[in-house]
């Protein structure tokens, strides 16, 4: 059903994807708190309701997708499955599943929170991820290694901090279910921008995702049942933090990452990721300007120069005076190394050619 559902999202943009995860997130973390409340039965009922309505509303969904003007693109998966996404969705869902498995044991008995306190977590991802991508617009890079992965790192370091152990499943639990929507929109814009089906990339990323929460779940209550003290504790949460810090490194480190998806920011409004022009011009500008540190004005000023707009031009695009454009301009010209605007173009182009390129589309 989630396939069927992540295929559905994906025909739409990034935006709506992520405004979609958001308030169903909310939603339905706000549902489950009132089900706990209720007696036993009535949650049963409720759990049995659920797989029906969604079915429903599937079953709606599709019928006014179906009747779009926007087609269908029928292409076969692709043999190779897509390494980046795997070795993403096996390494953060083993580390969730690490997390419950510990918690579930009887080690972590008195600390296990209760089952309102992990709901409002998952509220409250869904709360971060919409002020940070739609209100202060961060890209795929910062919403995963400047939230998410600190919220899952802070809850392996409070299970080893006295009195702050109850702490650690739900601080974990926000920043893998920001990560998990944040995985939503990145699986319906790759769907998109790759041209390859999109319950194959949902299905991929699903599978793998799941295989990661089994293995870390056994793992975690192997842990405890074998080494049950807070020495062997400390040492798993550092061993832990460190296999978080190297995939970070893994992937920040690379040039496809740096000039790839990591620079879209998903809560803004942009135009289909599958057209290529000015959306390509744009990503090739800001990647440009953040391996050579230049700030967020000098950056758009780039982006108009390569598009040959003139010093008046972006004066008034912009709405700032000649002189700074003229001292925006010498930074751009001193961080990249060039002297002329036709450097500057030449520049631009070799990396335009880069993420059009069939390799790089495949390295993601």
């Amino acid at each position: 059903m989630m396939v069927l559902w992540g295929e559905n999202l994906s025909r739409v943009k990034t935006r709506q994807v992520l405004l979609c995860c958001v308030l169903s997130s909310i939603i339905g973390g706000l549902i489950s708190i009132v089900v706990t409340w209720l007696p036993r039965m009535g949650g049963r009922g409720i759990a049995i309701a659920l797989p029906i309505v969604s079915a429903a509303f599937f079953v709606a969904v599709k019928r006014c997708l179906e009747q779009s003007e926007k087609p269908v693109i029928d292409v076969r998966p692709p043999i190779k499955l897509p390494v980046r996404i795997v070795v993403t969705s096996v390494f953060f869902g083993c580390c969730f599943g690490l997390m419950r498995g510990l918690f579930s044991s009887e080690y972590f008995v008195s600390h296990h929170p209760d089952t309102v306190m992990n709901m409002l977590a998952f509220v409250a991802a869904g709360l971060i991820v919409l002020v940070t991508a739609v209100i202060f617009k961060l890209d795929f890079r910062r919403l995963t290694y400047q939230i998410a992965l600190p919220l899952m790192a802070l809850g392996f370091i409070f299970l080893t901090v006295s009195g702050m152990q109850g702490w650690a499943m739900p601080v974990h639990n926000l920043g893998f279910q920001h990560f998990y929507i944040i995985l939503w929109t990145l699986w319906a814009y790759l769907g998109i921008r790759k041209d390859i089906p999109a319950s194959w990339m949902f299905a991929c990323g699903m599978l793998f995702l799941q295989i990661g929460q089994i293995v870390g779940s056994q793992l975690g209550h192997l842990f405890t049942s074998q080494w049950p003290s807070h020495e062997a504790l400390s040492t798993l949460s550092l061993l832990t933090l460190f296999s978080i810090l190297i995939m970070a490194l893994f992937f920040l480190g690379s040039k496809d990452f740096q000039m790839g998806f990591s620079l879209i920011k998903p809560g803004i409004k942009q135009q289909n990721p599958c057209e290529y022009g000015q959306a390509d011009l744009l990503l090739c500008c800001t990647a440009i300007g953040r391996t050579n540190g230049l700030s967020d004005r000098e950056i758009e000023v780039l982006s108009l120069l390569a598009q040959r707009y003139n010093r008046p031009q972006i004066c008034e695009l912009l709405v700032i005076s000649d002189e700074t454009v003229k001292t925006h301009i010498k930074h751009i010209y001193q961080k990249l190394s060039i002297h002329t605007r036709e450097d500057l173009v030449d520049r631009v182009n070799r990396e335009l050619e880069l993420v059009k390129s069939d390799d790089f589309l495949d390295s993601i």
